[in-house]
């Protein structure tokens, strides 16, 4: 690969803030069959690109590229085409895994396939296709996200953060804890209303006495619920909107 190329490559890198090489997947432009105009073609390319971030952030597409760098004119200084340019860009991208694209029609029936390779010896990683029919290829975009989740895997780290997960099953423990405590409390409150009725002071007294627990038990366990499920969600939040993700 000229020079050239491999500096510009470079330089969008420095500039996008990219991955060091072992987690990016480079994602090459869709083909298309005939018939099938660039714009069509550059919804889907959007739409798998969108798609495959979610999974793995570190996924460059054509688009980054293109930001410095005519992506018809890199490929005609590389002198090749095909699966081969695409391993060729991928490997100045530092990328050791390529996702390729493609999408063709016979009438009303859309196709679009999806395969992740590796690029040093271009072995397949995953394959998938999606078949819809309708009026144009926009009946593809919601079965999307399914066929990249299906061939991209997610990275590590994508997921919750763990104070997230920590704080998320806190709240829902103090749920429970406030519930039972609820119960309790219901049952106490029962046992008063009993011994309220009761015209018999010593039955009535002892009606209480036997039910005390429930209500101070019953009360203490609101309380914890309560501060629980307030502690778990502030976690979660924090975890969720103060950046603690991975």
């Amino acid at each position: 690969m000229p020079p050239m190329i491999i500096a510009a490559l470079a330089l969008t890198q420095l500039l996008h803030g990219a991955p060091p090489e072992g987690d990016r997947i480079y994602l090459a432009p869709v083909r298309a069959a005939e018939g099938i105009d660039a714009g069509t073609t550059s919804v889907i390319e959007t739409a798998v690109l969108v798609a495959a971030r979610q999974r793995d952030p570190a996924v460059v597409g054509s688009g980054d590229l293109a930001a410095l760098l005519d992506l018809d004119a890199a490929k005609q200084a590389v002198g090749c085409d095909g699966a081969t340019c695409d391993a060729e860009l991928a490997d100045a991208l530092g990328a050791p895994r390529l996702l390729t694209a493609q999408i063709s029609h016979l009438g009303d029936t859309w196709v679009l396939s999806l395969t992740l390779l590796r690029r040093d010896d271009l072995a397949v990683l995953g394959r998938q296709q999606i078949t819809r029919s309708g009026d144009s290829a926009d009946v593809l975009l919601p079965a999307i996200p399914d066929l990249v989740r299906d061939v991209v895997p997610e990275a590590p780290g994508t997921g919750p953060s763990p104070l997230v997960v920590t704080g998320g099953v806190a709240a829902g423990a103090g749920v429970v804890v406030g519930a039972v405590g609820g119960v309790l409390m219901g049952i106490g409150a029962a046992a008063f209303v009993s011994a309220q009725a009761e015209p018999d002071p010593h039955k009535a007294f002892a009606i209480r006495q036997a039910n005390e627990g429930y209500t101070t038990y019953g009360g203490a366990a609101v309380i914890a619920g309560v501060a629980i499920v307030v502690v778990g969600g502030a976690a979660a939040a924090i975890g969720l909107f103060g950046g603690d993700a991975p």
